[in-house]
C-alpha cells in the first residue's frame, strides 16, 4: 500500500494526518497545526510529495500515546 493510501486510511478513521520527511519533520507550512482528515488536502499533499511519510497527530485525533 502506498504512503498516500495509508494516510487516507488513517483519515478515514478520523485520525488527523500530516506528511513528513524521512527526518520525521512535517512538510507543511504550519507543521502539526496543518494536520487534516480532508481527502482533498491529503491527496494534494501526496501529489506534491509522493515520497512523504504519513504521520498521525495524536491530540486532534483524540489519541493518547504511551511510551
Amino acid at each position: 500500500m502506498s504512503a498516500r493510501k495509508h494516510a487516507l486510511a488513517a483519515a478515514a478513521l478520523g485520525w488527523h494526518v500530516i506528511p513528513c520527511g524521512a527526518d520525521k519533520r512535517p512538510l507543511t507550512k504550519h507543521g502539526l497545526k496543518d494536520a487534516s482528515t480532508s481527502k482533498k488536502t491529503i491527496r494534494a499533499w501526496w501529489e506534491k510529495r509522493p515520497d512523504a511519510l504519513p504521520a498521525v497527530v495524536a491530540g486532534p485525533s483524540g489519541l493518547a500515546i504511551a511510551d
